[in-house]
């Protein structure tokens, strides 16, 4: 909230993972930044995923800046928290006039829990 509020919507979209970052460093949260996760199939490597961050190695945080969030952008937060083994995710969408923000939960014996 802080620094949605500091910055408003439609400041470019490279600053507000910056700012977020000093945000954590402020409050002492140790975190990962742009922790990124090999993707693979039928055992070959086919990609690489790149998240915003890892907080204190338990909350996956995913930043957009859009007008609205979508099912798609949920949907990216619960595979990069299914590859990293995290159970708890926050999606952050700072372009629009109120922070939206939606949180998940995970876990490998019920992957569509939602709270």
């Amino acid at each position: 909230m802080e620094v949605h509020t500091a910055l408003g919507p439609g400041t470019l979209e490279s600053l507000y993972p910056t700012a977020l970052g000093h945000e954590f460093h402020s409050r002492g949260l140790s975190f990962t930044e742009h922790g990124e996760l090999d993707v693979h199939f039928k055992g070959k490597s086919v990609g690489r995923f790149r998240f915003a961050f890892l907080v204190d190695q338990e909350v996956l945080v995913e930043l957009k800046a859009v007008r609205a969030l979508s099912d798609a952008d949920a949907a990216q937060l619960l595979n990069y928290m299914r590859g990293t083994e995290t159970t708890v995710g926050l999606l952050l969408n700072f372009g629009a006039p109120s922070l939206q923000w939606k949180r998940r939960v995970w876990s490998k014996s019920n992957p569509s829990r939602r709270r």
